[in-house]
C-alpha cells in the first residue's frame, strides 16, 4: 500500500513597493571666467595625481614597499642626510651624528673658481680631498700659456726638470688665501703655518664639485668626462735632502735645505680619459655634479699638520707636485703661494676631470664646497662655539648606505633630484622639500621632477 503525502506551499505575499520621491537639487549657475576655469582644471588634476602617489606612500610606509623606511630620522640625521646629498644648499649645521663625543665647529669651505680655456681647448682638474688647495688645474697641452684662472695665467712654465705631467696650479680656499707663512730657513726648524680654529683634528662631512658652462649658446662645443681616482699616502716626514718648488711666474724654483720642511708622498692614479661605471660624459654646456665618495666604513677623525708640508708624487721625491703663485705679489709669503697640504682624507676618492674640444676663450665655472668638522680642545677660547649633535647611528649607516649606492657623477640639473632626490622623498617625507633642482639658466626645467618633491 502506497501513502500519499501532501505538500502545501506557502508563499508570503509580495511586498508592495513604497513611493519614493527624487527630488533633484540644482546649483546655480555661475559664469567663471576664464582663468578661474584654468585654476579649477589644474587642481583637478593635481588632486586625482596626489591621491594615486598617496596610496603608493601608504603602501611603503606598511612596509610592502621597496627599501628601507626612514619616517623615524631625528632632525640631526636629517640634517646630515640634507648636508652629504646637498651641500650646496647646507649652512655647515650639527655635523655627523655618530657616537664620536668631541665638540666639533662645523664649516662649509667655499669657492668658485673661472675658468678662460686656450689653445689647447681644455684642462685635466683634479678635485681632492685634501686642504687648503682644493683644486690643482694643468691645461691638455704643456706650454699653452694662453689659458686663465680668475683672469691671470697661473702657470707660465716652460719646462722644469722635463716632467711636466706632474705639475699642477693650485686653487686656494679664501680662509688660508693670506695667511702667512712662518719661515725659518734653518735645519731642524719647520717652517710652520696657522691650523685653523687651533684645531689638531679634522675630518670631512662631504666634498662636492659643480662645473657650470658660462660662455655663448651658439659656442658650446666640448665634452666633460668625469672619473673617480684613488690615491694613498705615505707618512708625513722631514725632507731628507734638497726638496724645490716650482716658482711659476718667474720661471725659477726655491730650494728647501734639509729638515726645513715637512714632505708627504701620494701614489697618486692619474688616468683621466679612462672610463668606468661610474664615469660621467656629458657636453660642456650641460655642466657636472659631484660628490666625492668615502670607502671608509666610518667617521674617523685626521690629523691636521702645523708643519708647513709639501705633496710629491711616487718617482718625484725631492719636487713638489704643484707649482707656486709667486707671480701674484700678493702671494708672496702667504699660503696661496706655498702648495702646502694642511689636512687630507685618503678614505676619500678624488675626481679627475678632462675637459675637451673647447674653442679657445671658452668660459666655465667650477664651484666647490667642503664641508668640514673641526675638533675643538676643551682649553680652546672657542670652545663656547662647538657642537655635538645628539647621536642618530642608525640614520648615519643609512645615509652612508644610500650614498654608497648611488652614483656621485651626474649631469647638472634635475637629475639629481631624479636619481637620488626621489629616493628621499619615497623615504623620508619629512625633507624632501630640501632636495629641489639646481635652475640652471641654459637646461630646460623637468617640472614633474620637482612637482614629486612638492
Amino acid at each position: 500500500m502506497v501513502k500519499r503525502i501532501k505538500t502545501t506551499i506557502v508563499t508570503k505575499p509580495r511586498r508592495r513597493q513604497r513611493k519614493t520621491t527624487t527630488t533633484t537639487k540644482f546649483k546655480q549657475l555661475i559664469p567663471f571666467s576664464r582663468q578661474e576655469l584654468l585654476r579649477r582644471k589644474t587642481q583637478s588634476n593635481r588632486d586625482r595625481n596626489n591621491f594615486g602617489r598617496k596610496r603608493i606612500q601608504n603602501v611603503r610606509r606598511r612596509g610592502v614597499g621597496k627599501g628601507p623606511t626612514m619616517t623615524g630620522m631625528s632632525q640631526a640625521g636629517k640634517e646630515y642626510m640634507h648636508c652629504r646629498i646637498n651641500p650646496f644648499q647646507s649652512s655647515g649645521l650639527l655635523g655627523i651624528p655618530d657616537l664620536s663625543d668631541q665638540p666639533r665647529v662645523v664649516v662649509d669651505h667655499r669657492l668658485i673658481c673661472n675658468f678662460t680655456t686656450g689653445d689647447s681647448g681644455g684642462f685635466n682638474i683634479v678635485v681632492m680631498p685634501w686642504l687648503p688647495h682644493p683644486l690643482l688645474v694643468r691645461p691638455l697641452v704643456f706650454g699653452d700659456t694662453t689659458w686663465l684662472f680668475d683672469g691671470v695665467h697661473p702657470i707660465l712654465n716652460g719646462g722644469v726638470v722635463n716632467l711636466p705631467q706632474y705639475y699642477f696650479a693650485p686653487a686656494t680656499f679664501n680662509e688660508w688665501a693670506n695667511q702667512t707663512v712662518n719661515r725659518e730657513a734653518t735645519p731642524a726648524f719647520i717652517d710652520t703655518v696657522n691650523i685653523p680654529y687651533d684645531s689638531k683634528r679634522f675630518r670631512f662631512v662631504t666634498i662636492g664639485a659643480k662645473i657650470i658652462y658660462t660662455g655663448s649658446t651658439l659656442a658650446n662645443a666640448g665634452t666633460i668626462l668625469v672619473n673617480d681616482g684613488n690615491f694613498t699616502i705615505e707618512m708625513t716626514q722631514t725632507n731628507n735632502e734638497l726638496f724645490h718648488v716650482f716658482e711659476a711666474g718667474i720661471n725659477d724654483q726655491v730650494d728647501y735645505g734639509v729638515d726645513e720642511i715637512m714632505v708627504q708622498t701620494f701614489n697618486f692614479d692619474q688616468n683621466f680619459n679612462v672610463r668606468s661605471n661610474s664615469s660621467l660624459n656629458t657636453p660642456m654646456n650641460t655642466g657636472a655634479y659631484m660628490l666625492l665618495k668615502n670607502q671608509a666604513a666610518d667617521h674617523p677623525w685626521h690629523p691636521i699638520a702645523s708643519g708647513l708640508t709639501f705633496p710629491t708624487w711616487v718617482g718625484l721625491n725631492d719636487y713638489c707636485n704643484m707649482t707656486s703663485n709667486q707671480q701674484d705679489m700678493l702671494a708672496f709669503g702667504k699660503v696661496s703661494g706655498y702648495p702646502c697640504v694642511q689636512a687630507v682624507d685618503p678614505n676619500f676618492c678624488p675626481k679627475l676631470i678632462s675637459i675637451q674640444g673647447l674653442p679657445q676663450g671658452s668660459p666655465f665655472q667650477i664651484e666647490l664646497v667642503y664641508c668640514v668638522e673641526y675638533a675643538i680642545d676643551p682649553t680652546s677660547n672657542i670652545v663656547s662655539l662647538a657642537k655635538q649633535p645628539p647621536a642618530d647611528v642608525q640614520s648615519v649607516q643609512r645615509v652612508d648606505t644610500i650614498m654608497r649606492d648611488h652614483p656621485a657623477n651626474l649631469p647638472l640639473g634635475n637629475e639629481l633630484v631624479r636619481t637620488i632626490g626621489t629616493t628621499v622623498s619615497d623615504t623620508v617625507s619629512g625633507i624632501a622639500t630640501a632636495f629641489s633642482p639646481f635652475n640652471h639658466p641654459q637646461l630646460p626645467q623637468r617640472s614633474r621632477f620637482s612637482n614629486r618633491l612638492d
